[in-house]
Formats: C-alpha cells, structure tokens, sequence
C-alpha cells in the first residue's frame, strides 16, 4: 500500500507538472498573436537586422499567426549613405505550419506591393554587397550537411 500510494502522489505530480507546462504553451502562443507584442518582435527583428547589416532596417509592422501566414509591412532598407536600397509596402506569405514544424520549407503563396529597390554596380560590386557579406558563413569548414529542399507554389 505504501508503494501504491507513493506511485500516486507521483503520477499526480507528472500530471499537474504536464498541464502546467501546456498552459505556459498555450499562453505564449495566445501572447505572440497580440499586437504589442507583436511590436516588440518587430523592433527588436529591425534592430537585429540593422546590426547585423550595418545598414539602416526599418519595419514598421509584422504579423504572422500559427495558420502558417506571415505579414510583414513598411520595410525599408538603407546603406550606410543613407540611400535607398529596398522598401516594400507589404509582403505576405502563407505555408503549411506542420510542413515548417517538420522542416519542409514549402511555402504556399508569396505576394508583394508596392516594392521599389535600387541595385547599382560600383568598382567594389552591387550596392547590396555588404548585406550579401552579413549573412555569409565564416569560413566554410569540410562537413556534410543534410539537404534543405525549398518549395514555392505561388
């Protein structure tokens, strides 16, 4: 009986622990699909971006839900001259969710307004050339890698 008991007070625990962390699941999926917060990930994803590029990054707005659809609007990207390079209106896009979770890139639909940008070639390369450079690798060390598979239908 005392083993019975013990093995009891266990399971409850389990139990109360499991439910304990899908409330904390289910409370940040609900926090990310408020606007604030929502805010807070778009400045901090443009400030990331202007540090990363050495660029100016703006965006004004990001919203994306767990259906798989992602809005991101007001998008203007800078060089260190302060000339414009890229400004989109809004960009949407839209993908199986459970394809993204299993770690197939399919994307649905890509849809954009309103984009101006502007490549120009210098003696040192395209006007994006630093932004090419950010997101460069280090140096590539001799491993093998699993083969991502990208897939746009619209």
């Amino acid at each position: 009986m005392h083993v019975r008991s013990k093995l009891i007070r266990v399971l409850k625990f389990l139990g109360k622990a499991l439910v304990g962390l899908l409330l904390v699941f289910i409370t940040l999926i609900l926090l990310i699909h408020v606007p604030a917060v929502q805010k807070i990930i778009t400045r901090k994803a443009a400030g990331f971006l202007s540090a990363k590029t050495q660029a100016t990054v703006a965006v004004e707005r990001i919203r994306f839900s767990l259906r798989g659809s992602l809005v991101i609007e007001g998008v203007n990207v800078q060089d260190a001259a302060h000339d414009e390079i890229l400004a989109i209106g809004s960009m949407e896009a839209s993908a199986n969710i459970f394809n993204l979770l299993k770690g197939k890139y399919i994307i649905d639909q890509i849809s954009m307004k309103d984009v101006r940008a502007q490549l120009i070639e210098n003696e040192q390369g395209l006007n994006i050339q630093f932004i090419l450079d950010a997101f460069q690798s280090p140096k590539k060390k001799e491993t093998t890698s699993n083969a991502v598979n990208i897939e746009f239908k619209r």
